[in-house]
């Protein structure tokens, strides 16, 4: 089946924090289309891909999206509009070889991960395939199939604390998160992750602290003293939630964005 390249076209939109990003429209020679919208964090670290910004503060405070949106119409379209790629990887390389950089600061990673996305769901939407289904689940993802061969979905994490740059005043990890451990369905892990959550609410509330939320729904309690702290509501939280016991564990895990508390050393509290 082709995958040719018939159009590209891009534009700025709105992702859910009403901050601009880019989106991208790719259709098939064959007919099949694709969307790629590319999400945007708060922070980025230092040695993340480079999300290229307008700088012009007349317009959404400097946030605007527009040099990634003239990239990919103006030069990316004319590189890869007519060109038939035999895999997704042939796609970005050939996207990563236009930019010339190590951080993709000359098209952005915005405008090349939108056309990346958009290819990868206009393949799918050729193949009447869902998305995931498009990769070599079984060679490259095995914690994704199940031991008779179909595919499953990984077990999620919920974010129940944020700071740093996701929220004022509060911890100086960006995000303390919890993974189910031991619970066989979806439906479990979500309920149990609900649970500590609510727990945590309680928690917070008795300590005298704010069930305000952050930029990504977890709580962003206002003061709270150091980072071991919220450890110690969330792990006591975890303890506290009826379906816990030793086969059906919560484990914790961070996102400490490392890179925002060291300038010639660490600045972190405890």
């Amino acid at each position: 089946m082709s995958n040719k390249i018939y159009s590209l076209k891009a534009h700025e939109i709105l992702d859910s924090a009403g901050n601009p990003t880019v989106e991208a429209e790719l259709r098939l020679a064959n007919g099949s289309a694709g969307v790629g919208s590319v999400p945007s964090g708060a922070s980025t670290g230092s040695g993340e891909a480079f999300e290229l910004r307008d700088a012009d503060i007349m317009r959404y405070n400097g946030k605007g999206v527009l040099k990634a949106v003239d990239n990919i119409n103006e030069q990316i379209s004319q590189i890869i509009i007519g060109q038939e790629f035999e895999s997704q990887a042939d796609l970005d390389q050939q996207l990563i070889k236009l930019d010339g950089t190590p951080e993709k600061s000359n098209l952005g990673a915005n405008a090349i991960l939108a056309v990346s996305i958009a290819f990868a769901r206009a393949v799918a939407n050729a193949k009447n395939l869902e998305l995931y289904e498009t990769f070599d689940i079984s060679r490259d993802m095995p914690w994704h199939v199940s031991t008779s061969g179909i595919p499953k979905l990984p077990a999620p994490m919920m974010v129940l604390i944020e700071g740093g740059k996701h929220a004022d005043d509060s911890t100086d990890f960006q995000e303390f998160l919890i993974k189910p451990d031991g619970l066989k369905t979806v439906r479990e892990q979500i309920r149990a992750c609900q649970e500590v959550r609510i727990k945590l609410a309680e928690i917070l509330k008795a300590q005298n602290f704010s069930t305000n939320v952050g930029l990504e729904g977890a709580f962003a309690p206002n003061g709270i003293s150091d980072n071991a702290k919220a450890l110690e509501f969330i792990t006591e939280a975890i303890k506290n939630a009826i379906f816990y016991s030793r086969d059906n564990r919560i484990s914790n895990r961070f996102d400490k964005k490392i890179s925002d508390y060291f300038n010639r050393r660490w600045a972190f509290r405890k």
